[in-house]
Formats: C-alpha cells, structure tokens, sequence
C-alpha cells in the first residue's frame, strides 16, 4: 500500500529519490494505482487552488509531467532506480499528462462540473469543502470550478465545495471579497455572511462581512444583486453603482460616484474624501496592522485627491498623509500596534 503523503509529497516536489522509486514500483504493481494516482492529482490541485496557487503554468503537454519528475530529483542526480540502473520514469510523465490538463483548464478559469470528472474521482471530491484566505497585509484570488473569480482581501477567508453540484451555488465568506460570478441563471450564486446573504446570477461586485465589527456592505459594479435575511426572504435588490450598508442595525443603500473604494483589487487604498477613520480601518485591512486612535477628534485630511499603493508600506501611507493632516503616530512592535496622536 502506497503512503498518501509520499504520493502528494511528489505532486508538490518534495518527493525524496527513494520516495519517487517506490511511487513508481507502485504504479507498475497493479493498473488500479494509475486511477488512485489520477484521483489525488485532481484532488490536490484544487486544494493548490484553494490556498491561492498559481499552477497556471501547467499544460497538458509531457514536456511539462518530465519537468515536474525532474524537478523532484535533487540538483544534480540522474534519474536511477533503487537497482542502479537508470530508471527510466515515462509512466509517470504519461499519467501525469492528463492530470495537468484537469490542472491547466482550471487555471484558465473553464467551467468545471461534475461531468468532467471521472466517476470515482467525483466520488472522491463530492461534499468535500474547501477553503481559500489572505492572511494579513496580503491579498490572493482563487478561482472555483464554475468559473467564478474571486479576489480577497487582507485578514479575509471563502469556504466552498470542491466541485458545484445541482441547485444554487453557495460560499460563505468573512472579510472582503470581490467577485465576477460566471453567468448561470439556472444555478444562482450566493455569498453567505454573518449578517445577510448575497444572491447573484451573473455579476461582478464586492462584499464585506466582519462580524468582530459588525461591519456589512455590498457594492455592485455590474449586473444585479439580491440582499436576503437568514430566511431567505429579499430585502433590497441594487442595481449597478449601488451601495448596501449596515448602520446601526440597519440596511441603508446609496450610490457611489465612482469605484475608488474598491481599487485594492489593483493594490490601490484611495484616501479621497474618506473620513480619517474610516480610512485607517481600510489600513488595518490592507496592511495588516493594528490601528488605535488615541484622540477624541479625527485628523482632518487635506487632500482633494490622493491615492496609496498598498505595496509602499503602512510608513509610508502614514507619512504622506502627515503632509496634508495634524497627526502623530507610533508603532509597538511587540503588538503590531500603531498609535495615533
């Protein structure tokens, strides 16, 4: 019996040269171990996908499946069996060309379905969750089997099933997203949070669900949205270039003037005409630190326009901002902490 772990150990090229031997005496052993092999390639590469790596660079050519075998091997070793002679891996290569086509179609974002796998496999992948996050100061964008995109925020978290199966096509998440949901109005979409659910069939939008803040919004940038309670019943339908926000309790829904709030997708904070708090929460969000403002009246920020990039640094955001406004700061290290006087 092969040890999982030595299998996915491979797959992910960290595979020993002993280790690489055994998983091919293995796969010579019995025809059955090609399909357990095609069975965790495919599951291994959408949990890659789901932790936001890029296997883009994947072809369903066998050039690419050699690669992969001779990545495996240390720098510097031929490819030799545990008898000494030259070992020559082509089974791998060959098995590993189909599994890669499965890989690069869901790179490119092409419509997976349960109809695309093999039966076992679906068996396999079936109700399995999967989940996708951007841990603090960072950002990373995965890309589930219907197609849809997905970009998230710093500090913010999806969780989806593997493969959609019939009916609607649900995630939950928490924190910030962005999405372009692929067209399907027979299977609709929707966002869980903690607060409301986002029902869509076929749009691009943006939602945030901090329930540590108790902080909601949905923007729509294209196409048309549908803001649900727990019982499904519709409260507010938005139309583009509208706004739903929690207040105290309550939905209330507006217009934006333009799309400079949601630019982080681009690695852009916009700090025009943003109220100073609102704004350092948007910091916390993109660069991952702790912000505390120790003074009772907001800066006031005197800059008609003014735009961050993200990958700058929180220094230098705080210090431009210092040039139109009347504040200090400081930084604990020990608690990730800044300081605003």
């Amino acid at each position: 019996m092969m040890d999982y772990e030595i299998i996915y150990k491979f797959f992910a090229k960290e595979a020993t040269p002993e280790e690489t031997d055994r998983l091919e005496m293995w796969l010579k052993e019995d025809p059955s171990h090609e399909e357990e092999f095609n069975k965790a390639y495919e599951l291994f590469v959408l949990t890659h996908m789901s932790a936001g790596s890029s296997i883009a660079d994947m072809s369903c050519q066998d050039k690419i499946a050699q690669e992969q075998v001779a990545q495996a091997l240390p720098a510097g070793s031929k490819p030799v069996g545990a008898d000494g002679e030259t070992r020559r891996p082509h089974r791998i290569w060959r098995i590993l060309s189909y599994t890669a086509a499965v890989a690069a179609s869901l790179a490119a974002g092409i419509f997976i379905n349960s109809h695309f796998y093999t039966k076992p496999a679906v068996e396999l992948i079936n109700g399995t969750t999967l989940f996708s996050e951007a841990r603090p100061g960072q950002r990373t964008s995965v890309v589930l089997s219907d197609g849809t995109k997905v970009e998230l925020n710093s500090d913010s978290r999806i969780e989806y099933p593997a493969i959609f199966r019939d009916g609607e096509r649900r995630i939950r998440l928490d924190g910030e997203a962005m999405f372009d949901v692929t067209h399907d109005p027979e299977h609709p979409f929707i966002v869980e949070t903690f607060a409301y659910d986002v029902k869509v069939l076929g749009t691009k939008f943006d939602v945030i669900a901090d329930k540590d803040e108790n902080e909601f919004s949905t923007a729509l940038i294209e196409g048309k949205v549908r803001i649900m309670d727990k019982n499904a019943n519709p409260l507010i339908t938005l139309n583009p270039n509208m706004v739903a926000t929690l207040e105290n309790g309550n939905l209330l829904t507006s217009y934006m003037g333009d799309h400079d709030d949601y630019l982080w997708t681009d690695g852009i904070i916009s700090a025009s005409g943003v109220p100073f708090d609102k704004l350092m929460q948007r910091f916390e969000r993109c660069y991952g630190h702790n912000i505390v403002i120790l003074r009772e009246e907001m800066p006031q920020i005197r800059f008609a326009y003014l735009k961050l990039r993200i990958s700058d640094g929180m220094e230098h955001a705080l210090e431009l901002l210092r040039k139109g406004s009347d504040f200090k700061y400081s930084y604990d290290e020990s608690s990730n902490t800044y300081y605003i006087n």
